[in-house]
């Protein structure tokens, strides 16, 4: 039976999904970040300011939780805290820093991706996101 299971394509795929987010967590902890925080950044565009109630939706983090990786992320001057135009709601920008760590997020992502996916054909690449996707949906259940 341990066989079997050492074969599965669950366990291939757990063990693929495990060392893509290492790959993708390696520069967050070159940048004295954690996991989530990325996550946080990729949610906000480049000099829009986005609320706390949009950044949980976003990344679908609860406030509890968003709360550490925005105390993070401003003490490491990504972000910048402000209020809204006629609000008292906080709000929050990336900082210069912010974008360029942003940026380097994405060309990582990017580059892992191209990695993964470049010897598949489109086909095959379509197949592939249309499979994950249905056992996403699966495991939602």
């Amino acid at each position: 039976m341990v066989s079997k299971i050492t074969q599965s394509g669950l366990l291939s795929l757990i063990q693929a999904g495990h060392l893509a987010r290492l790959a993708l967590q390696q520069p967050l902890g070159d940048l004295g970040l954690e996991a989530g925080d990325d996550a946080v950044l990729l949610a906000m565009k480049k000099k829009k300011p986005v609320s706390q109630e949009m950044l949980c939706r976003k990344t679908g983090l609860e406030p509890a939780q968003l709360e550490g990786h925005i105390a993070r992320l401003l003490a490491r001057s990504l972000i910048v805290a402000g209020a809204g135009e006629g609000t008292d709601a906080q709000f929050f920008y990336l900082s210069k820093e912010g974008r360029l760590v942003r940026k380097r997020l994405i060309a990582r992502w990017l580059e892992l991706e191209a990695a993964l996916m470049d010897e598949l054909s489109l086909s095959q690449r379509d197949s592939l996101k249309k499979n994950l996707g249905r056992f996403v949906d699966l495991l939602l259940l």
